[in-house]
């Protein structure tokens, strides 16, 4: 479900550059958005306790249009390390083995740089 971490910026980039922000946009197969927004919102819980504490923000929105339903999800790691955790946690890995079956593509991803007075 997930695309290659490959897009990611090398990790000497992020430190100078500021926080790792990825955008990514997940188009479910229609009848699956409510168990795929379950699998998101599984994810975020665990981004967003103590387990991860790399993670500073972990948002979730959900759009209705014609053509079904998408997931936005946006997220902030203080580092390349801190995203790599989050790859690695259990929830991910569920997201990342069960979503497969119920997306229409893989997921749209973005890695940006937090932009910051030292980046400009």
């Amino acid at each position: 479900m997930v695309s290659s971490v490959s897009q990611l910026p090398p990790a000497e980039d992020i430190t100078s550059h500021g926080n790792l922000v990825v955008n990514a946009f997940v188009f479910p197969n229609d009848g699956s958005e409510d168990e795929v927004g379950r699998l998101i919102l599984n994810v975020k819980k665990h981004a967003d306790s103590d387990k991860e504490p790399g993670c500073l923000q972990f948002t979730v929105a959900r759009s209705y249009t014609t053509e079904g339903v998408t997931f936005a999800v946006w997220e902030i790691y203080t580092s390349h390390e801190a995203f790599l955790q989050h790859l690695q946690s259990e929830e991910f890995k569920t997201l990342r083995a069960v979503g497969d079956k119920l997306v229409k593509t893989p997921p749209d991803i973005k890695y940006f740089y937090e932009t910051t007075d030292k980046s400009v």
